[in-house]
């Protein structure tokens, strides 16, 4: 878990100048640098190592965004739990309406596949699914706003501190406080981002990214 967070601080470290997340008129305006990208994406991947399926996935990401019945929900359900590559057990028979013309139990349906993939393991694919999902939701105001009433007591973006990264930390790691080392390395983020906004969505896309989470 600790290498994973110290090289990815190094990568966002070393591609400062390619201006990592910002916002613009409140569009998104970011790019992963593709050095970012490719070197992410080969990190020691176990494919042996078992993950957690979508609806999991889903109910994280939904609660540290508090994203429930708001238009990210939606984003969230397509990309997450209607994927394959998350896994997860699903109703294999034909939905059924019961003549109401509303399919009962929706999202038990199966999609893509996904009844005959009921596990999921660490992979690329499935790294690439979650960076798309925690871009968008980093640079959603409202969203982020959720995330700072659980951070800061009051209404600004305070700059990251110790203690204050660790209560970032905590809304995906409950149980186990963030290593040093890893701390360490998001302040640096925090010190090459462009304000405190800009630093506290680096620091949490750094976080929600992170395969860690997900693992079993």
């Amino acid at each position: 878990m600790k290498l994973f967070f110290i090289i990815l601080s190094m990568l966002f470290l070393t591609s400062c100048q390619d201006n990592i997340l910002s916002l613009k008129e409140g569009n998104l305006n970011f790019r992963a640098p593709n050095a970012v990208e490719e070197k992410i994406a080969k990190l020691n991947y176990s494919y042996e190592q078992q993950m957690s399926d979508r609806s999991y996935v889903e109910s994280v990401l939904l609660q540290v965004f508090d994203a429930k019945g708001t238009s990210a929900a939606s984003y969230i359900e397509t990309e997450i739990f209607r994927k394959v590559e998350f896994g997860g057990a699903c109703d294999v028979y034909e939905p059924s309406d019961l003549g109401t013309a509303t399919i009962e139990f929706s999202r038990e349906q199966c999609y893509n596949g996904i009844g005959v993939v009921q596990g999921s393991n660490n992979n690329p694919m499935r790294y690439s699914l979650t960076t798309k999902v925690c871009e968008r939701l980093v640079i959603d105001k409202d969203r982020m706003g959720a995330v700072r009433k659980k951070i800061f007591s009051d209404n600004k973006w305070n700059r990251p501190t110790s203690a204050s990264i660790q209560k970032a930390w905590a809304l995906f790691f409950p149980i186990h406080p963030a290593d040093p080392m890893v701390v360490d390395g998001l302040l640096e983020v925090a010190n090459v981002s462009a304000g405190n906004e800009n630093a506290w969505q680096n620091i949490m896309l750094t976080l929600c990214i992170s395969p860690e989470w997900q693992a079993i």
